[in-house]
């Protein structure tokens, strides 16, 4: 993938209902959401970077067997199994950016993409101008992603814009050649 250094920007006013605590699994009904409980906060939000987890719920358990559940019959769930159960139970800091970056450095590592640098407000050497979101055309629904075989098809069709787990769990390495392709 020979694209530029990919930058995230922690500093940002935290925005509710968004992909910083929510993702997507593929289940028997399609697209399953699942949201990652944050702590509240006072108007206005505070910086994404200090957004912390809320431990109510058994949230944890309840992602590790959402996970299980809709990818325990995909071709690669034995092989990663354990590592993501591993940062299903993962307590370290207690941020939403801290449990997002051990799940990027673990998605990404395995495909071999460089991880982003964090940064947040009042850092003056990075270059902001190509700053890149992702395109509305796909954040809407009306980029045709490429197929590739997912566990629930026959009863779903292909679903697009799903966790990138689901990606991992069905083509493996493989991923990153899936996504060179976009």
């Amino acid at each position: 993938m020979d694209h530029p250094e990919a930058v995230i920007n922690v500093g940002e006013q935290y925005q509710k209902q968004t992909l910083r605590n929510r993702t997507y699994f593929l289940t028997p009904q399609g697209a399953t959401p699942f949201t990652i409980p944050v702590e509240r906060f006072a108007y206005p939000s505070p910086p994404t970077s200090e957004i912390c987890l809320a431990e109510h719920d058994h949230w944890r358990h309840r992602l590790e067997e959402a996970l299980r559940s809709s990818y325990c019959s995909t071709p690669y769930w034995q092989f990663y199994e354990d590592q993501v159960i591993s940062l299903c139970r993962c307590e370290v800091g207690g941020r939403l950016i801290d449990f997002n970056q051990h799940w990027l450095t673990f998605i990404l590592g395995e495909w071999r993409i460089p991880i982003p640098t964090i940064v947040s407000e009042g850092v003056r050497d990075v270059d902001h101008r190509s700053d890149i979101a992702l395109p509305s055309r796909l954040r809407e629904g009306r980029m045709d992603l490429p197929r590739y075989w997912q566990v629930f098809e026959e009863q779903c069709g292909f679903v697009p814009n799903l966790s990138a787990l689901d990606l991992l769990f069905h083509l493996g390495l493989e991923g990153r050649l899936y996504l060179n392709r976009l």
